[in-house]
């Protein structure tokens, strides 16, 4: 058995490592490596559309030869801004928009997003199309149509954000698209999205402070102080359990050596 003082030692630093590593744990989260960021302007030069967004879809299309419905996983990565209209001026509602594909040579994919904005409403987000490009696209395996596009069913609810602010919205969150003309859908994910549209406090497009954030992030940024409270708890109060231990044992080894 360790000497006494060694034990002591012992309880006192490892509930402490135990509790670094699982506060370090509950916070981490996993990332993913490709992040696009672009600010697009108007006719006057001025910032219209600020995006930021990391993404990944999974696409269900159904095959030509067979019939079967088969899945594409895809990872979005070397962005490019491929389109972009600004309608709107200083005092008056407006219309602008925002088609973001990847990858920067082929196109194969694409996320078209509009924006509304009214002086008495702020801004909004009105409509998002997902495209995919099948024709020799390695990610498809004989696909019944060559382009397939999918229309957003409405669950990024992006409304009335005040003008000059943004929205924010860091989880992940899947988002449901669908085809009008069969039976295709994908689901979107997209992780750290901020987007604001039509003004700005300065010239660079720089986003306003989150005028709306996301349940998921809400949420987050509650139960994760909640979780590692818990576990700081529960961690001190077994430290302190067996410090009480060892304190009795070394009292009544203390009383029959007397």
């Amino acid at each position: 058995l360790l000497p006494y003082k060694s034990r002591e030692n012992i309880m006192i630093t490892v509930p402490l490592i135990l509790c670094l590593l699982l506060h370090t744990s509950v916070v981490v989260k996993c990332q993913s490596n490709y992040t696009h960021d672009v600010v697009t302007s108007g006719e006057n030069g001025r910032p219209c559309i600020h995006v930021k967004l990391r993404l990944s879809a999974t696409i269900r299309y159904q095959q030509q030869e067979s019939g079967n419905i088969s899945r594409a996983n895809i990872v979005g990565n070397d962005f490019i801004t491929s389109y972009n209209s600004c309608d709107i001026n200083p005092g008056t509602a407006g219309d602008a928009s925002i088609r973001i594909s990847w990858p920067s040579t082929e196109m194969y994919y694409s996320l078209l997003i509009l924006f509304y904005s009214d002086l008495n409403e702020g801004w909004n987000v009105t409509k998002m199309e997902f495209q995919a490009n099948t024709e020799d696209n390695p990610d498809f395996d004989d696909a019944s149509e060559d382009v397939i596009v999918l229309h957003n069913e409405r669950d990024l609810t992006v409304d009335n954000i005040t003008l000059t602010k943004s929205y924010k919205c860091d989880a992940n969150i899947s988002h449901s698209f669908r085809s009008k003309a069969s039976n295709s859908s994908a689901v979107l994910r997209t992780s750290f999205l901020q987007l604001q549209a039509f003004h700005f406090n300065n010239h660079q497009g720089t986003f306003g402070s989150a005028d709306m954030q996301c349940v998921e992030d809400i949420s987050d940024s509650k139960v994760v102080p909640i979780i590692v409270g818990v576990v700081i708890t529960t961690v001190l109060f077994a430290a302190m359990l067996l410090y009480v231990i060892a304190r009795i044992v070394k009292h009544r080894r203390n009383s029959k050596q007397s």
